[in-house]
């Protein structure tokens, strides 16, 4: 690797300059790492994956053993993939978990029916999943910031921890079980007539606030689901909160029973049902014949009639139409009536106009980079593009996409120079002028230097993906920001190892402009580690070189003082 200096045009010894590559560390904070530093650094990295994910993602079990009589082992690994579909299917199997107990907790609560054992086996299976879900969390791996995949258990458990953990701990507990299983008779207390446990039922309702992130899982994998899977996220929140409000408009009517809305619409025949006088907060002022017959002529009513009254109910008051045939018989259910009407026309204008936003007016960002997405899903689908491919080409793309899908050279054509050039300083901060030949060329002409830096583009690669290869006539050029880059020689042999700051086929991209060829790259390039570089491509460096003859001249004798190189010798 070569050095940059302070000012002077680096000099490239054959032993510490491999291909056409860079560094701009200060002197003193790295050094050139030569072939055996090299493979000293790789071994060093070797033990560290092996000593942060090995270790901690596999277990290592005898399986047969080999010819000599030596046991032959096989690792087993324990980390799930965030994009197999396994997780896939868990993420779906636990939003449809968190649908049901939205809708089964409040109802059970407040109407209380008697369960078959079909709804008692699917509420203590929810329990048990629930449960499950926080172990298989913890072998979860996970996206970091950048879009790059976190396989290493010590990462993930910390990463878990600090989230969501508390919110899956909490509602995780398995109160249905528990009262289940307790005996409503006998000597011991009756524990399901507990309020404490009704309330922490309701802990189970904390999954909803998972809903976004799984939603956000779906849409990931299912591209073509987007803006179906926005409004079923509004419609959700609006049946959710008609169903709570409708469970507790009838919990209300429970604590007055012969004189509420309930009675005054199934039982009120005579006008002896509902009496306003009579209904206070804590209940009816007295009990007699009259009361007893309204409360045993509601009590006949089927509860899935009633049910389907309340939310008849909520959704004409949250939806401010309120036809009038449905109105409270006391004090409490006034009280409860006017919050309904308050809260609901916040929430029916919130609703309404986030439908309206998801289906015309989402951020520009949003929609560009929902068409880029539904465009590559189409196109990986009619390629039939295998799972895995697919996955890392959406990782791939989104990880560009992110940084900005719209077209800078339009965006900031009309600012004035001074502006362009500090908003482009901001943006990419010293870009590819801290290559030598490019802070030289900026000092000659620097709307050159701003054009190429703003013709940049954002490029990452997982673990062992090839960037360049050997002989291929290519000339673009890459300055890394994150990460390991190793250059491989024909024969296998890792030759360099770049990191961030580093860049590499600084001759093979001005190749073409010293003498109209295009160099074929000297070494393959395989990223050691999750890289992040910006990319240069020949086509952009031709297209603005050809609009500034000005810079001829300095980038000829930098062609030159690279081909001193002996490694370039007759090229």
């Amino acid at each position: 690797l070569g050095r940059q200096g302070s000012g002077a045009r680096p000099r490239m010894d054959s032993h510490s300059r491999v291909g056409s590559t860079g560094s701009l560390a200060p002197p003193g904070h790295r050094s050139s790492l030569c072939h055996s530093t090299t493979e000293e650094v790789l071994e060093q990295m070797h033990l560290q994956r092996i000593k942060q994910e090995g270790l901690l993602t596999h277990i290592r079990l005898p399986v047969g053993r080999n010819p000599d009589g030596s046991w032959k082992w096989k690792d087993f690994g324990f980390t799930i993939p965030i994009s197999s579909r396994f997780r896939q299917t868990w993420d779906l199997v636990a939003l449809l978990s968190v649908i049901y107990c939205t809708f089964m907790v409040p109802f059970d609560m407040t109407f209380r029916p008697e369960k078959h054992l079909g709804l008692v086996l699917a509420d203590v299976g929810i329990e048990v999943f629930f449960l499950s879900d926080i172990l298989a969390n913890f072998m979860t791996s996970y996206l970091d910031a950048d879009l790059n995949e976190v396989c290493c258990k010590k990462k993930i458990a910390k990463h878990y921890l600090k989230g969501w953990f508390s919110v899956d701990f909490v509602s995780s507990f398995p109160a249905e079980t528990i009262s289940y299983l307790t005996p409503e008779g006998g000597e011991g207390p009756d524990l399901t007539n507990l309020k404490v446990i009704r309330v922490v039922r309701l802990t189970k309702l904390l999954r909803l606030l998972r809903m976004g992130k799984l939603i956000e899982n779906l849409e990931v994998s299912f591209p073509a689901l987007g803006t179906f899977l926005g409004l079923f996220r509004l419609l959700f929140m609006m049946v959710t909160c008609a169903h709570i409000n409708g469970c507790i408009f009838y919990y209300i009517a429970t604590l007055n029973l012969g004189n509420s809305w309930i009675s005054k619409l199934y039982a009120n025949d005579d006008g002896s049902c509902c009496d306003n006088r009579r209904g206070e907060f804590d209940g009816p002022r007295f009990v007699d014949a009259q009361y007893d017959a309204c409360v045993e002529a509601v009590q006949q009513i089927p509860l899935g009639r009633i049910y389907n009254t309340v939310i008849y109910w909520s959704f004409t008051t949250l939806s401010t139409v309120g036809y009038g045939d449905i109105t409270p018989c006391n004090n409490m259910e006034m009280t409860y009536t006017v919050a309904s009407m308050v809260c609901g026309s916040a929430m029916f204008a919130y609703i309404v106009g986030n439908i309206s936003s998801v289906v015309t007016s989402r951020k520009g960002q949003e929609l560009r980079m929902q068409e880029k997405m539904r465009e590559l899903h189409e196109y990986l689908e009619l390629r039939k593009i295998p799972k895995t491919m697919r996955d890392r080409v959406r990782r791939q793309c989104l990880h560009r996409w992110k940084k900005t899908v719209f077209d800078e050279h339009y965006v900031l054509q009309d600012l004035a120079p001074s502006m362009r050039r500090a908003v482009i300083d901001t943006v990419y901060g010293d870009g590819i002028r801290v290559v030598p030949a490019f802070r030289d060329l900026f000092e000659e002409d620097q709307e050159f230097v701003i054009e190429l830096t703003i013709g940049l583009q954002p490029c990452s690669y997982q673990v062992e993906e090839l960037i360049t290869i050997k002989d291929d006539a290519g000339g673009d050029f890459y300055l890394i920001t994150k990460g390991y880059v190793e250059l491989v020689s024909s024969d296998g042999r890792i030759c360099a190892l770049l990191q961030a700051g580093d860049w590499f086929n600084e001759l093979e991209l001005f190749s073409d402009a010293y003498n109209e060829e295009v160099l074929p790259y000297t070494y393959t390039a395989r990223s050691a580690t999750p890289v992040e570089a910006y990319l240069l491509t020949r086509e952009t460096f031709a297209e603005v070189y050809d609009n500034h003859p000005n810079v001829k001249q300095q980038l000829e004798l930098h062609v030159l003082a690279l081909l001193e190189d002996a490694r370039y010798k007759g090229r």
